[in-house]
């Protein structure tokens, strides 16, 4: 199979450097609004959502109703695995995940987002 016309043109032909790729990912964080979200229950069965998120003092904060099977996963697992950018320049992220009290965010902040 032949990739499209123009691929080549498009796909950079060296690696970024690590600073590079840093500085991308944290423009990604301050810029993106979306992003996919990836969970698993405790016995293992997976769950991908889109996910709005919000870069706020260093942490990533998603939206979803609690009765979700994400908002569930993270209930009882705390792990979590996030995926920004497009298709040919992703950046993943692992981790843990806690729920939050709405309550206890800053209304002025969270309006736009909730």
């Amino acid at each position: 199979m032949r990739p499209p016309s123009g691929l080549k043109e498009r796909m950079p032909t060296e690696p970024r450097s690590l600073t590079d790729r840093i500085t991308d990912t944290f423009t990604r964080l301050e810029r993106d609004v979306d992003c996919w979200v990836a969970t698993a229950s405790p016995n293992g069965t997976p769950t991908l959502v889109t996910l709005s998120f919000d870069w706020v003092d260093g942490m990533l904060l998603l939206c979803t109703n609690a009765s979700t099977a994400t908002a569930r996963n993270v209930a009882t697992t705390g792990r979590i695995a996030i995926t920004l950018g497009e298709l040919r320049d992703v950046v993943t992220i692992s981790g843990t995940a806690e729920i939050l009290d709405l309550a206890a965010l800053d209304p002025d902040a969270m309006a736009h987002y909730c």
